[in-house]
């Protein structure tokens, strides 16, 4: 574990000349640092008044220091750092003892803290939640760091393949699946399985579900009848799509009132 204070010249740069990024004070801001991140250094500041601030974010340091009763190691306003930015830029902090030892005795909870902003942040944003930590957060400006956008797009594409199990192609689906910035063909394959699903319930009058037990090749199962269930995988389903036409919707596929586009 280090306190440290960071060149002011580091914060001219645009990356750290952003509105959520905390006044550095001339290089005098001590920040803690004891972990990595896909090999970048988490520093995280240390604030004389972080009360609006959840606990569940900051270490609390108004006990030790009764002069400043709303102190605190925020992880919410962390900076991450190349290695190159942090060796060059770091320079020795001098805090009180008793603070030192108060932080450097909660190492673990510092690094949980962090831990919970991040995976709050994924989660709203994979929510497109109207929350204000992601507006307030310095985390925003370091997705590449964290790789937070992959991290992001898997969660939704979890949410998306939820979303259509439970309810089909609805607007939510949609307006998930159009969010995401990579590629992500697995929702094709339920897309697919819904397609074929809603035809087949919609002219047999019986149900169906999307099992997704294996994640990237999931599979309907029709209800035949109230004993009777059959399970078709995508791969299966993709390859012999005529026959699986043919053999439960060939009223339909014979019927020129009907179209399908599966």
């Amino acid at each position: 574990m280090k306190i440290i204070n960071l060149n002011e010249e580091l914060f001219s740069e645009n990356k750290l000349n952003q509105k959520e990024i905390l006044n550095n004070k001339e290089g005098n801001r001590p920040y803690y640092y004891s972990f990595k991140r896909n090999d970048y250094f988490v520093c995280i500041p240390m604030r004389s008044n972080a009360k609006s601030v959840p606990l569940k974010y900051k270490l609390d340091l108004g006990d030790i220091q009764p002069n400043k009763p709303y102190s605190a190691v925020d992880t919410t306003k962390s900076i991450i750092l190349s290695k190159e930015q942090y060796l060059e830029s770091k320079s020795k902090a001098y805090i009180n003892k008793e603070t030192h030892t108060f932080i450097k005795d909660n190492t673990e909870f510092i690094e949980k803290k962090f831990d919970n902003l991040v995976n709050d942040y994924i989660n709203i944003k994979a929510r497109s939640l109207d929350i204000p930590l992601i507006q307030y957060t310095s985390i925003q400006y370091f997705h590449n760091e964290l790789d937070l956008d992959n991290i992001i797009d898997t969660k939704k594409i979890n949410l998306a393949i939820d979303e259509i199990i439970e309810n089909g192609k609805t607007n939510k689906f949609k307006a998930i699946k159009q969010s995401i910035i990579s590629d992500s063909p697995i929702l094709d394959k339920y897309e697919m399985l819904s397609t074929f699903g809603e035809y087949y319930e919609r002219y047999t009058n019986n149900g169906y579900s999307i099992n997704a037990d294996n994640l990237n090749n999931p599979k309907i199962v029709l209800n035949i009848d109230k004993t009777t269930n059959e399970s078709i995988n995508i791969d299966d389903l993709t390859d012999n799509i005529d026959y699986y036409a043919e053999k439960y919707l060939s009223d339909v596929t014979h019927n020129n009132d009907h179209s399908i586009d599966i």
